[in-house]
C-alpha cells in the first residue's frame, strides 16, 4: 500500500513539475496500475497488487487524471480487500494526492 501511495504522489508531482496532465489507470482484471502522459505513451509508473486482493471502485473511475496544477479531475473512492485487511482509498478534491485508511 505504501508503494501505491508513493507512486500516486509521484505522478501528481510529475504533472506539476512538467506542466502536463498525467493519468493513472487502475486495472481490476489483473490487479495492476500504470500512469502515462497519454494513453499510448510509455508508462512513467507501473505497479501490481497481489492477485488475491479485491479492488472495487466505489465512486472513483478506473482512470485518475492529475492536472498540471496537481488537482485530480474526478475525485472518488475505491476499496481494496486483502486476506487480513480492508482499505478505503480516497482521492480527494485539491492537491492531497491520496488518503489510505485501513478499516
Amino acid at each position: 500500500m505504501q508503494t501505491f501511495s508513493d507512486d500516486i504522489r509521484f505522478v501528481q508531482q510529475l504533472s506539476v513539475n512538467l506542466g502536463d496532465v498525467h493519468t493513472l489507470y487502475i486495472n481490476t482484471t489483473n490487479n495492476s496500475y500504470r500512469a502515462t502522459k497519454t494513453w499510448d505513451s510509455p508508462a512513467v509508473v507501473t505497479g501490481t497488487f497481489p492477485a488475491d486482493w479485491e479492488l472495487t471502485f466505489l465512486s472513483l473511475n478506473q482512470h485518475i487524471a492529475f492536472h498540471n496544477n496537481g488537482t485530480i479531475s474526478k475525485p472518488g473512492t475505491m476499496q481494496i480487500k486483502t486476506r487480513t485487511n480492508e482499505y478505503r482509498i480516497l482521492f480527494p478534491f485539491g492537491r492531497n494526492g491520496v488518503i489510505i485508511d485501513r478499516q
